[in-house]
């Protein structure tokens, strides 16, 4: 590495949306810290196996330059929590299934942690937005799915229903989460219950929800 190379930074398959090396940097320059934040742009990976290999190999790569610390995007948040390039996760990672950020130990391996659920609450109170005894829809079922739906528990949401593309993404996350949100019932759903056809009857999810959560790349530009 070079003094100008990055030490930090994010790692995607999408580099167009991020301006995430805009604020890190300015953010550094303000505060005079010596990091240089960058895009470690990925391939797109459609096999679940190869993704995680692929995924074990840049970790460990990643360690070898030098680099300390990451912020993780789609698809590989998910991926994160079983990698054995992670030596530890904090609870919050470990009960989300799911982290964002990965930190360099002395050891060469990787800390991992999910900051997305406090993101996601406080951006929600922030515009004065009350979760306590709100239902939410939540539609996809990834990692940040996973986080949203966390923070909804933890701020005592009273319902978050969860609905994806294929229902049984939906019904594994709901299974993983309300263990450890006894105070939310957590509900999947397969995504044609958002909007059901009239002839077709069902609930319509969104016309009950105070709160929706879209995290899937529907929506994003590219």
């Amino acid at each position: 590495m070079t003094a100008r190379d990055p030490n930090v930074g994010i790692v995607c398959t999408h580099v167009w949306q991020s301006l995430s090396p805009v604020m890190h940097n300015a953010a550094y320059r303000e505060m005079g810290v010596n990091l240089r934040y960058g895009i470690f742009e990925v391939p797109e990976l459609l096999s679940e196996d190869v993704r995680k290999e692929f995924f074990d190999a840049f970790l460990r790569m990643q360690s070898e330059i030098g680099i300390v610390g990451m912020s993780v995007t789609m698809p590989f948040k998910e991926d994160i929590t079983t990698s054995i390039e992670v030596r530890a996760m904090s609870k919050s990672a470990t009960e989300i299934g799911a982290a964002n950020t990965l930190s360099n130990l002395v050891s060469g391996r990787w800390y991992a942690d999910n900051t997305d659920w406090v993101g996601v609450v406080e951006s929600i109170e922030e515009a004065g937005v009350a979760i306590d005894g709100k239902t939410a829809l939540v539609i996809g079922a990834g990692g940040t799915a996973r986080a949203v739906a966390y923070g909804l528990g933890k701020r005592k949401a009273h319902q978050v229903i969860v609905a994806n593309r294929t229902e049984a993404n939906a019904v594994s996350l709901a299974s993983d989460l309300q263990p450890v949100l006894d105070r939310t019932h957590v509900n999947p759903y397969g995504l044609e219950h958002i909007f059901p056809r009239v002839d077709e009857g069902g609930i319509n999810l969104a016309k009950n929800a105070d709160i929706v959560f879209n995290t899937t790349l529907i929506g994003q530009d590219g």
